[in-house]
């Protein structure tokens, strides 16, 4: 069994090739408030490329054998037909031509589907390509590859924009600023989305900066809970220190506004717990978390750096 590929020569009209425009539209947009805003789309011309190849091809296959007087004969199965441009463009697919045929035919052989397949793209894969190199060198296909790159360049600045401006990824004002070209369109709507960015940055920020202040002083009440007795030091200093509504904001301790004389008690926590999870105090544990979180509450106490041997040394033996 082998495959046999016909060229024919076809009078009918080819159907219009691929668009020779895109082209900026624009529609009007209402808000909720009546104001008009203009966004911005594209579409492709209704005038299109005419296509003066008239070609098929007709795709069989052929088996041979011998009568019952021993003269060779030839059985001819028809499968399908595809046209030129069909196989110059890239639609054209065996299954979705010719699985019919293919599976009828596969049973009078007595061969399998697998073997057809096989053998028609074998003979049409080589021709296919040879098709679509010469339809590249086309007026055609390069208008319509570059009309297919300025779209997805447009569909990549929008997802760009939308993330630069930390908007969803949904969102579609991009659309009234900028045509599909990229030219900007409507300054004014550009800059009302770049102050609302900024002001979703600020609460960003704020966010932020809450969240830290909270970090902080969840840790320090964990401190205090930790290392006190019924609420206060066992000094009897609490009232600088213990952890309320009223007093225990980020500012009122993680800052270097400290006396002197407060800094010596921190200095002395310090190395009470510097001690305690010092290694070499914890053979065979690792206390890196906890050296890692003393060190920087020596640092938000106002104590200097603590991050060296030298120093925690000299404060665990001084």
């Amino acid at each position: 069994m082998f495959c046999v590929i016909q060229e024919i020569i076809t009078k009918r009209e080819n159907p219009p090739g691929f668009p020779k425009r895109l082209e900026v539209t624009n529609y009007a947009i209402y808000a909720e408030d009546g104001t008009e805003q203009i966004k911005w789309g594209y579409a492709y011309s209704d005038e299109c490329f005419e296509r003066p190849v008239k070609k098929s091809y007709k795709v069989s296959v052929h088996q041979s054998y011998r009568d019952r007087d021993g003269k060779p004969r030839k059985k001819e199965f028809v499968l399908f037909t595809v046209k030129y441009y069909d196989l110059a463009t890239g639609e054209f697919d065996t299954y979705n031509w010719g699985a019919e045929k293919i599976e009828k035919v596969a049973a009078i052989l007595g061969v399998s589907e697998e073997e057809i397949y096989k053998a028609v793209e074998s003979k049409i894969g080589p021709l296919e390509l040879e098709l679509q190199e010469e339809f590249q060198q086309t007026e055609e296909s390069q208008t319509y590859r570059r009309n297919l790159r300025i779209v997805l360049e447009y569909e990549r600045k929008k997802r760009q924009f939308n993330m630069e401006y930390m908007l969803e990824d949904n969102d579609d004002r991009y659309d009234y600023c900028y045509d599909v070209f990229g030219k900007l369109r409507n300054p004014a709507m550009l800059k009302q989305i770049q102050k609302e960015y900024k002001e979703r940055r600020r609460e960003e920020k704020e966010r932020q900066k809450k969240f830290e202040e909270w970090f902080h002083e969840y840790n320090w009440n964990q401190f205090q809970k930790n290392h006190s007795g019924s609420g206060s030091y066992q000094n009897g200093e609490s009232d600088n220190y213990q952890s309320s509504d009223e007093n225990s904001s980020y500012y009122n301790y993680v800052n270097d506004n400290y006396t002197d004389e407060e800094k010596v008690i921190l200095k002395q926590f310090y190395r009470v717990l510097a001690k305690k999870f010092h290694p070499d105090s914890n053979a065979g544990k690792d206390t890196t978390k906890q050296m890692a979180l003393l060190n920087k509450l020596h640092g938000q106490w106002g104590l200097g750096r603590a991050g060296n041997t030298n120093l925690i040394s000299e404060l665990l033996y001084s």
